[in-house]
């Protein structure tokens, strides 16, 4: 278990602030193009964009750790789905009923699996994508050498990088499937640090 480090909530709060200041400054990016609150916004935005990768990397370092037996990863999903869970379902029957002006139990439901009914929502998605894995994966991140987890890191980003040109040459991407996605890369980029 990681102790308690200061500096891990310094950063936290860096990101959460860089988060805010992403929404703040988005509605500024509506104004005329290369007008002082257009140019000022794009210069915010692609500082603080570091803000939701952070969040990730942080994740990777604090919950990439061996889980011994299944008493652990119990202990973890209770933990962690107790704390999201809630809050989560609240605020997707929040924007449900503000989206549909009714409510339907057997739609709401199919919503909350099929898509998220807020698109700021899709972040909670991700993390509980996290919380899923992380007991499954952690033990197999944790014996593997560092050099084999980094190259493949390495190799991923480089696969989604190419994107646009594959994209251009209708290269068929089915490939992508053997890759992992970016928001995956920063967790397992967060166990490396």
């Amino acid at each position: 278990m990681h102790n308690h480090l200061v500096s891990l909530d310094w950063l936290r709060s860096i990101a959460i602030i860089f988060i805010l200041l992403i929404h703040i400054f988005d509605d500024y990016s509506q104004n005329q193009l290369f007008s002082i609150k257009y140019v000022t916004s794009l210069g915010v935005e692609a500082f603080v964009r570091i803000g939701l990768p952070l969040f990730f990397v942080l994740s990777g370092f604090l919950l990439i750790k061996p889980y011994e037996n299944g008493q652990a990863i119990k202990k973890f999903y209770q933990r962690r789905l107790q704390r999201i869970l809630p809050l989560f379902l609240f605020w997707s029957f929040i924007y449900y009923l503000y989206s549909k002006q009714s409510f339907d139990l057997l739609d709401f439901f199919r919503c909350l699996v099929t898509e998220p009914l807020f698109y700021h929502l899709w972040f909670v998605y991700a993390i509980l994508g996290i919380y899923i894995v992380t007991p499954l994966i952690s033990n197999i991140v944790v014996n593997t050498k560092p050099q084999a987890i980094l190259l493949y890191c390495v190799i991923s980003i480089c696969v989604y990088t190419f994107e646009p040109v594959f994209k251009f040459f209708n290269v068929n991407t089915y490939f992508y499937q053997f890759f992992i996605q970016f928001w995956f890369i920063y967790f397992i980029g967060g166990y490396c640090i």
